[in-house]
């Protein structure tokens, strides 16, 4: 996205990045300062120079902007039950739900400690 067409949004009043990151390196989050106002301010300073020191310049205008996401768990497997359509295949479908059931809970031991490593 660039930096106009995000100006753009927030004019328009559409849906932002939470979190962006610009060419020069700086890192801005949209949320209400101690003030009340809702802006894009500079990670680390608190400072609202996004539109005022780098984002006007005629010349950033159409540079890209790095959209940082922030970080999300990862959503556990749900498991669903097989329906026995047949009373010949019901000893199979036990088995086989009985190995999706451990293979589910592999996956979701994995979530578990991706999930724990986002964190730090």
């Amino acid at each position: 996205m660039k930096i106009i067409d995000l100006l753009n949004k927030i004019a328009n009043g559409e849906d932002v990045p939470e979190k962006i990151k610009l060419t020069c390196g700086y890192e801005y989050e949209y949320k209400t300062d101690e003030l009340g106002f809702l802006d894009y301010i500079r990670v680390n300073t608190g400072n609202h120079l996004f539109g005022e020191d780098y984002v006007l310049d005629e010349a950033n205008i159409n540079k890209e902007i790095e959209i940082l996401e922030d970080n999300k768990k990862i959503e556990k497997l749900e498991f669903a039950h097989t329906t026995y359509y047949c009373e010949e295949a019901k000893e199979f479908y036990e088995v086989f739900d009985a190995n999706l059931r451990d293979v589910k809970d592999k996956i979701n031991e994995i979530i578990d400690k991706l999930n724990e490593m986002s964190d730090k």
